[in-house]
């Protein structure tokens, strides 16, 4: 998600990429032949609430779009969840990461720009990543990064050095002036760890009109690249003890735009892309009529803020 301060930090004018950081193409099968919906249904899951927060709703829904015509901008509550993924053989993931305990704390010394550390102040912390994985029955085997925006990757300072941490491709090379604001940020949140693994979304197959890349060989867990909102974007479809269960990224934000069809706002780089995956998603849901969808900022049975604007007029 972009910051919500670039309007008043425009007298910056170069831009640059999000950080100078290592990284690799990730070590994973690329000729699979399996399709999306016959992995076996090994993984569990459990949806964590990290932190709560209020953006703009133009930013995490396009305004302009044909469906969101009675809808108006407002502050909307959002989620910042960590979504844990834990199997027999694979080892324990998470999706995302929240926040750290030092920010839930009030300790800002990791934030570099004074207006996104002024911003990022307005968060309401409920469980930092490094409380999460205390209450885990193991260690932590990798984090699969949705993408690069600084409230997805602001929990990595919890995450034990030496874990692998998978990103889209293009991640690391984009540059746009946002990134000059939350570079130093981002540097912070990356220091002490390793090689990033790129997921190698070039080689892979395209299923529901998506590159999809079976992680483990078995059909359980795919990465799909859903560019649009960031040039990696990743969405995941698990197979999890309770159905299959896809995990959207920024692709949607909210139920409101997975429901409509509409993509995110201004916080999306390229909206004629994002709509593109996000429509691709919509494809592969109907591949599995009992899938649960989990949006970018938004959980089930939480309610959704945006629907609640609709229905008082879009204020």
């Amino acid at each position: 998600m972009k910051s919500l301060m670039l309007p008043l930090l425009l007298a910056t004018a170069c831009t640059t990429t999000i950080a100078d950081h290592p990284f690799e193409p990730a070590d994973v099968p690329t000729t699979s032949t399996g399709r999306l919906q016959d992995g076996a249904a090994t993984w569990s899951h459990e949806a964590v609430v990290s932190a709560r927060w209020e953006v703009p709703l133009k930013g995490v829904v396009n305004l302009d779009h044909p469906a969101a015509a009675d809808l108006h901008n407002g502050p909307v509550p959002i989620v910042l969840p960590v979504h844990v993924l834990q199997h027999p053989e694979h080892g324990t993931f998470i999706i995302d990461t929240g926040i750290p305990r030092g920010l839930a704390e009030g300790d800002t010394s990791r934030i570099g720009n004074i207006g996104v550390k002024q911003f990022v102040k307005t968060m309401q912390p409920e469980q930092p990543l490094a409380s999460i994985l205390e209450g885990l029955d193991g260690p932590l085997t990798g984090v699969f990064l949705t993408h690069m925006h600084l409230d997805h990757l602001l929990g990595l300072p919890d995450v034990p050095p030496g874990t692998d941490i998978y990103v889209g491709p293009g991640e690391m090379d984009s540059k746009n002036l946002n990134n000059t604001l939350v570079r130093s940020t981002a540097m912070a949140a990356l220091e002490g760890h390793g090689t990033l693994e790129v997921w190698p979304f070039e080689q892979a197959r395209s299923q529901a009109g998506l590159a999809a890349l079976d992680v483990f060989g078995d059909g359980s867990l795919w990465a799909l690249h859903t560019p649009g909102h960031t040039p990696g974007s990743t969405s995941f479809l698990v197979h999890t003890e309770e159905g299959p269960k896809l995990f959207t990224g920024d692709c949607s934000h909210t139920f409101w735009g997975w429901e409509h069809g509409v993509e995110p706002g201004s916080y999306t780089e390229d909206h004629a892309e994002n709509a593109e995956s996000l429509q691709h998603l919509k494809t592969l849901q109907a591949l599995f009529p009992d899938i649960e969808v989990f949006v970018g900022h938004e959980l089930p049975g939480e309610g959704t803020g945006v629907a609640a604007m609709e229905a008082d007029g879009g204020r």
